[in-house]
């Protein structure tokens, strides 16, 4: 938890155009919302969203930088938020973007569950 007066930058991965219509939600995006007292910030988007989701995971995906602002997010730490990790790329890749424009990033935030249900439980009892 960081310290009063140094909240988090939360930077929640961007979703797969195809992966948001299948679901109909983003988790991240739901995650990032629940967390009160933290900055979000969008400074990428999905740059290979043209294309199918990514089926081989030996392929990184790609971000494209969107912000206008061009140095860190602001004091504190930037926190990833993502909804699963299986290998680890796609944080890779996103931190990778931020780092190629002097944001350092502090470390991520994952939820492993992603399933409807769980996340409806788990939003009730944050709110």
């Amino acid at each position: 938890m960081a310290a009063p007066g140094n909240q988090p930058t939360l930077v929640a991965v961007p979703p797969h155009r195809q992966r948001l219509r299948e679901r109909g939600w983003h988790l991240p995006d739901m995650l990032t919302a629940q967390a009160r007292g933290s900055r979000i910030w969008r400074p990428v988007v999905r740059s290979d969203v043209a294309g199918p989701r990514r089926g081989d995971r030996s392929a990184m995906p790609r971000f494209a930088w969107c912000a206008r602002e061009s140095a860190a997010a602001g004091s504190g730490p930037v926190l990833l938020v993502d909804d699963v990790v299986t290998t680890g790329a796609t944080l890779q890749a996103l931190a990778s973007v931020l780092g190629e424009r002097g944001v350092a990033v502090a470390g991520a935030v994952c939820l492993a569950d992603a399933r409807p249900e769980v996340v409806a439980e788990a939003s009730a009892q944050l709110s």
